[in-house]
């Protein structure tokens, strides 16, 4: 999804629990950030693609999580 946007201009932050897995949307143009946190911080609008509800609750709840 994150490649579709920046595909149609579209400016994407970005995070990754492996880092390593934003290097190609980074490559694109996509900002890359350390945590959801940090990506609630600069962006306007948060589109989540996460594969299990432990992942949700830590990315929305959790110490770094958008809702910090």
């Amino acid at each position: 999804m994150a490649k579709n946007l920046i595909k149609n201009g579209y400016p994407v932050i970005a995070t990754d629990v492996f880092p390593e897995s934003c290097k190609e949307l980074q490559d694109m143009g996509a900002q890359v950030v350390d945590s959801p946190a940090d990506v609630a911080e600069k962006a306007d609008r948060i589109i989540t693609m996460l594969p299990s509800s432990p992942n949700v609750i830590e990315v929305y709840t959790g110490p770094n999580g958008i809702l910090k």
